[in-house]
C-alpha cells in the first residue's frame, strides 16, 4: 500500500497560513470594487454629492484606523467598503499588546470629530450647504462609531478593556450589543442594523468554540513566531483547532487559513491593564465630548449666522 492521498485543500491551507497574508492579495482592487458598487447603490436614493460626501467620510475614518495600524506595526492591513453598511479596515496585531488596539480603535472616529467641528461650524456660519452637511456627516458616522455596540468601534473598546476579561461577561455584553443593535434598527428604521445585531448572536457560539480552542492550544504553540518559522506540528494543532472552532467541509483553505492566524493572533493577545484601560476609556470620553461641543458650537453659529 502506497503513502496516504495528500489532501490538497489542508496543504493549501498550510501553504497560505505560512505566508502569513490572507485577506490583502489584491487590496487596491478590493477596495477600489467594494468602493464602485458602495457608490452604486447609494447613488439609488442619494444625490451624487450627498453619496461624494458619505464615501469621504467613511474613507477617512478608515483610514485613521488603517494609519494607526500602520503606525503599530500590524500586517496584512486593507480597507474596504461594505455596501448597504459602510466601510471597514482590517489588520492584524503581530505583539498582541492591548494598547495598540486600543490606539487603533479610537483612531478612527476621533480625528474625523476633530475635523467635524470647524466644517459644521464654518459651514453654517458662511451658509455654505456643501460644508454643513459634510461637518453633519462627519459628526454623525464618527459619533455613532463610538456607541458602546459592537461591531461598533466604541463596542469593541469596552470589549477591550472591560469585558475581555472573563467569558460570560463578553458573551453577555455581545448579546446585549445585538439587542441594542436591534433597538437601534428600530430606531432608526434601517433594517441592515437589524441584520448585523442578528450575525452577531449567531456568531456566538463560534466565539466559545475559538477561546476552548485557544485554551487547549496554550503551550503548544509558539504564539509569537512568524508563521512560516513554526515547527509543522505546531501548524498541525493550528489546522485541527481551526477545524473545531469551524467544524465541517464547506469552508475554503482561505478561510481555514485566516481562522488558523486569528488563533495565533488570540494566543499573543493580552488582557490591558487598568492603567491601559483607564487611559483608552479617556479617549472615548474625549469623543463623546468631542460630540457635546459641536452640538453646542453649531447651535451656537446657528444664532450668529442669524
Amino acid at each position: 500500500m502506497g503513502p496516504p492521498a495528500l489532501d490538497p485543500d489542508r496543504e493549501q491551507a498550510f501553504a497560505l497560513f505560512r505566508e502569513g497574508r490572507v485577506s490583502t492579495r489584491n487590496a487596491a482592487a478590493v477596495l477600489l470594487l467594494s468602493l464602485l458598487l458602495f457608490g452604486a447603490i447609494a447613488l439609488r436614493d442619494r444625490r451624487p454629492v450627498d453619496v461624494l460626501v458619505l464615501v469621504a467620510v467613511l474613507f477617512l475614518h478608515e483610514l485613521g484606523h488603517w494609519a494607526a495600524m500602520r503606525l503599530c506595526g500590524y500586517e496584512d492591513t486593507s480597507i474596504f467598503f461594505i455596501p448597504l453598511f459602510g466601510a471597514a479596515a482590517s489588520g492584524r496585531s503581530v505583539d498582541g499588546a492591548a494598547w495598540k488596539e486600543g490606539l487603533v480603535l479610537l483612531a478612527g472616529p476621533l480625528p474625523g470629530l476633530l475635523l467635524g467641528i470647524p466644517v459644521l461650524v464654518g459651514g453654517v456660519l458662511l451658509h455654505d450647504e456643501t460644508a454643513r452637511r459634510a461637518g453633519y456627516a462627519l459628526l454623525g458616522v464618527n459619533a455613532f462609531n463610538l456607541l458602546p455596540l459592537v461591531p461598533l468601534d466604541g463596542g469593541r473598546l469596552f470589549e477591550l478593556v472591560l469585558f475581555r476579561r472573563h467569558p460570560l461577561l463578553l458573551d453577555g455584553f455581545r448579546t446585549c450589543a445585538a439587542g441594542g443593535l436591534g433597538v437601534t434598527a428600530l430606531w432608526l428604521h434601517d433594517w441592515i442594523l437589524g441584520v448585523v445585531g442578528v450575525a452577531l448572536l449567531a456568531t456566538l457560539p463560534a466565539g466559545r468554540r475559538m477561546r476552548s480552542a485557544v485554551d487547549a492550544l496554550r503551550g503548544r504553540v509558539d504564539a509569537r513566531a512568524a508563521p512560516a518559522a513554526l515547527a509543522p506540528g505546531e501548524v498541525d494543532a493550528l489546522y485541527g483547532a481551526a477545524r473545531e472552532v469551524y467544524p465541517g467541509p464547506g469552508l475554503r483553505p482561505a478561510q481555514r487559513a485566516r481562522t488558523m492566524l486569528q488563533l495565533q493572533d488570540a494566543l499573543r493577545t493580552r488582557t490591558p491593564g487598568w492603567g491601559v484601560s483607564l487611559a483608552l476609556l479617556g479617549g472615548w470620553v474625549l469623543g463623546a465630548a468631542l460630540v457635546a461641543v459641536a452640538v453646542v458650537g453649531a447651535a451656537l453659529a446657528r444664532r450668529l449666522a442669524g
